[in-house]
């Protein structure tokens, strides 16, 4: 089959199950690299917090609620046979929504006296392993569905700041680390035996990290590809 060359062709590849080549299929082994961005769905936070504003602490329940935000990867890797293993380094960014405190809600961004800013993101380094479905040889169908799982470790950041006014009565900012973990579920399309696109669906959590004893447990959805080395 002829090398991976058109790009344009990764839309049309998903619209439509047209083969780009007669000729069997027999994905390149060994060294590849790529790549993934995506959207990213963050659930809220909630706790109890001593929180200190204008010197009066109280004991306040605060719910926080983040916008969609978007995240990329980047991975080099090995193919032996129907398995792959490979590294992936991870960035994913979510900006605050609104935060519940008490009985007042502030949304975030907004042109008001009382207002905050503030968002969570991320950087992370995974080890993956990942399963692809596919028959070797096949001249019928390029798919390949694959299920994979990952561990590893994150940087976490969290800004916070409460405007009142040309007050700032309560700011937070953190910088935490946890174990992470990945769960992969996807299909890919190969364009040839060296290139694939692929669209996948991914749970990323952690352990409990930081002052509020947060976890991440973000869901993604994925737009990738990855390309061989050998020939």
């Amino acid at each position: 089959m002829k090398g991976f060359k058109i790009l344009p062709l990764i839309g049309l590849a998903f619209v439509s199950p047209i083969a780009l080549s007669s000729a069997p299929l027999h994905p390149v082994l060994g060294s590849y690299f790529g790549m993934t961005g995506g959207v990213t769905y963050a659930p809220s936070v909630s706790v109890v917090k001593d929180t200190k504003v204008f010197d009066i602490t109280e004991a306040v329940p605060v719910t926080l609620n983040y916008q969609i935000g978007g995240n990329g990867t980047l991975e080099f890797g090995y193919r032996c046979g129907k398995v792959r293993l490979e590294v992936e380094g991870l960035f994913n960014y979510n900006a605050y929504k609104n935060i519940k405190w008490g009985k007042y809600t502030f949304k975030a961004n907004q042109p008001k006296d009382i207002n905050f800013t503030g968002d969570t993101y991320y950087l992370g380094g995974l080890v993956n392993v990942l399963y692809e479905f596919y028959q070797d040889g096949s001249v019928s169908s390029n798919w390949a569905p694959y299920v994979g799982v990952g561990i590893g470790y994150a940087g976490i950041f969290n800004q916070f700041t409460l405007n009142v006014f040309s007050f700032k009565p309560y700011e937070y900012t953190k910088d935490n680390s946890a174990p992470i973990a990945q769960g992969i579920v996807g299909l890919g399309y190969f364009m040839d035996d060296w290139g694939t696109i692929s669209l996948d669906y991914r749970y990323l959590a952690s352990t409990k990290y930081g002052d509020f004893q947060s976890q991440i447990r973000d869901q993604t959805l994925n737009i990738g590809f990855t390309h061989a080395f050998g020939s």
